[in-house]
């Protein structure tokens, strides 16, 4: 079972990449989950719907407010399909990188 130096290379990296993965998800699960307390406690309009629904009923939702909603809606839209998008990529890239791995394994099951 040889490999030639650019594919120990790539799994040099891939396993470094791979060990690094479980920190960097945690990092990320913490900040998303601190955005969201945050966002819940000094701005619960946008990320609750009963607070709107609450302030509607109660017609304490100012004009300037509705306005304000009414056109971040289309920005908060394209950023959602703009995150979707980069998550298709992620996974195309994910994939490639899935698919040279496998062509290694083939390689040095054939060698045997």
């Amino acid at each position: 079972m040889k490999l030639d130096p650019g594919q120990r290379e790539f799994l040099r990296k891939r396993s470094k990449r791979l060990a690094l993965w479980p920190a960097i998800a945690i990092a990320l699960g913490l900040m998303l989950a601190g955005l969201s307390a945050w966002l819940l406690v000094r701005h619960p309009l946008l990320i609750n719907p009963a607070a709107v629904r609450e302030h509607l009923a109660g017609g304490t939702l100012g004009e300037p407010t509705l306005m304000l909603m009414a056109g971040m809606l289309p920005l908060v839209l394209d950023v959602c399909l703009l995150i979707t998008a980069v998550a298709i990529l992620f996974a195309c890239a994910a994939i490639a990188i899935e698919r040279r791995y496998a062509a290694i394994v083939r390689t040095l099951l054939d060698q045997e």
